[in-house]
């Protein structure tokens, strides 16, 4: 009997895939070279580049190639394996000190925004550099981006550039921890912003164009009552929901769904998951906030190589009364346009072990439970931003997606668990959110959706959150 030969990448296709979009793509050509096409990938381009039929019918034909009923879509790695969380540390530093000087405009600034870039200054970071006072827009520089003569937006009110040489400076033991030329080089920005004073930060990308000088103002008010649209499941038996439908009143935006919805969910057609209930809300308990986005919003590969993104863009209902997710009921949450309250910065943690198409949402689905537990929330707001994509190539993405595809709903079913009133709902009640999330990221490791090097990196950025400040000067 001949012996089975095992690709050597096989444990990095299985679980989430490191790093880079070269590396992305550096794998699936030694799987295609060494082992062969990979049939599922394949099957699916297939389906994609085939299918006449309507979203709902191309949904069915990948969902029986990527979760077969047969196949446990989540792996479980032997507890001896496991990192073992140990308490977060939580202690003052001596002060750091930034070399390059912050605008002025960014003096005091409480409202930051964040971003990682390896583009040139576009129309979305000039548009957050007319931000209102009280603003500042920090771009993480990763090793790919570009300056002119020395400088990366000369004469800007707001924007201030952290250079790769000002971030080998910085004090955070997270650093050792996030590679280069990848899109977690954000999780710096996230510490620096928080160290310098922030109250909130936006998480956004340079792809993505405010229609004006504001940002969503549900994040700002504070000590009010609030109308919303809460998703709760009437019966038990609905887990996760489309995010999009209840904001789909335009022909273009009927059968969309966001990246990372588990896929049976678009499969059931264009309708609501659950039960929609007007509530009033304080708002100091909208911990998250995120905007939906027009023109070219995020969705995953199989929609952009099935259906497609029309030539015009997918148009949102603009006015329509916030989303709020209920307890127990999970939905994607991305980083284009979303905004995070001070308490909750130790949930802004973008895991490095897994692709960028993948990290943002992991990051969102985490996060639920240890919410829920705190009586806090998540709401989704019609479009305040535009999105004009940056190039992206589609069949890299898909191949880059793989782990939502195939591991969200399991993903999903374990987060709902930890919900109150569910089985595991003590596994979210730590003492502190920063306790909480260094607990969740080793269950995360234990269930084969990160790698060991997200949880050291998890003890750190929890560590630095809290234990870290920064002066700076103003030019």
């Amino acid at each position: 009997m001949n012996a089975m030969v095992v690709n050597p990448d096989l444990p990095l296709l299985l679980h989430p895939l490191k790093m880079s979009r070269s590396t992305t793509l550096g794998i699936w050509q030694r799987w295609f070279t060494n082992a062969g096409p990979c049939p599922e990938m394949l099957a699916i381009e297939q389906v994609l580049t085939s299918s006449q039929s309507g979203s709902q019918h191309l949904l069915t034909r990948v969902l029986d190639i990527v979760a077969p009923p047969d196949i446990a879509p989540m792996p479980f790695r032997s507890p001896c394996e496991d990192p073992t969380p140990s308490s977060v540390h939580l202690f003052s530093r001596d002060r750091h000190r930034l070399q390059e000087p912050l605008p002025k405009l960014c003096q005091g600034a409480k409202l930051w925004a964040v971003l990682t870039t390896i583009n040139a200054v576009g129309e979305g970071i000039r548009r957050l550099d007319k931000l209102p006072d009280g603003w500042c827009v920090l771009v993480v520089a990763d090793k790919k981006t570009p300056k002119i003569n020395g400088t990366y937006f000369a004469n800007s009110n707001r924007v201030f550039y952290l250079s790769p040489e000002e971030q080998m400076l910085l004090p955070f033991k997270a650093m050792r921890h996030i590679p280069w030329n990848h899109f977690s080089r954000k999780n710096v920005g996230f510490l620096v912003a928080a160290a310098l004073g922030a109250e909130a930060i936006y998480d956004t990308d340079d792809d993505n164009i405010l229609f004006d000088s504001s940002l969503p103002s549900l994040l700002h008010r504070e000590g009010k009552m609030i109308k919303v649209r809460q998703l709760t499941s009437s019966d038990g038996a609905v887990r996760s929901a489309n995010i999009y439908t209840p904001f789909a009143n335009h022909s273009s935006a009927a059968d969309v769904w966001p990246r990372g919805t588990p896929l049976r969910i678009p499969a059931q057609g264009p309708r609501e998951a659950g039960t929609l209930h007007l509530v009033e809300v304080d708002s100091a308990t909208v911990a998250i906030e995120q905007s939906l986005v027009n023109g070219d919003p995020d969705v995953d590969a199989i929609y952009r190589m099935g259906p497609g993104i029309p030539e015009d863009g997918i148009i949102f209902a603009a006015d329509e009364s916030p989303l709020m997710l209920g307890a127990g009921v999970a939905a994607p949450i991305n980083s284009q346009a979303t905004s995070f309250k001070q308490h909750v910065f130790p949930l802004l943690l973008l895991p490095a072990s897994v692709h960028p198409r993948v990290s943002d949402i992991w990051r969102g689905y985490f996060a639920l439970p240890i919410l829920w537990s705190r009586n806090l929330h998540v709401v989704y707001v019609s479009p305040k931003v535009k999105q004009v994509r940056n190039e992206h190539d589609e069949k890299e993405d898909l191949w880059a997606e793989w782990p939502l595809y195939h591991k969200s709903d399991s993903l999903v079913a374990d987060v709902v668990s930890a919900a109150p009133g569910a089985p595991r709902a003590k596994a979210a009640e730590a003492d502190s959110i920063e306790e909480a999330a260094v607990q969740l990221y080793s269950d995360m490791y234990q269930k084969g959706i990160i790698q060991a090097s997200d949880v050291e990196l998890c003890k750190a950025f929890m560590e630095d959150m809290n234990g870290a400040r920064i002066d700076a000067t103003y030019q």
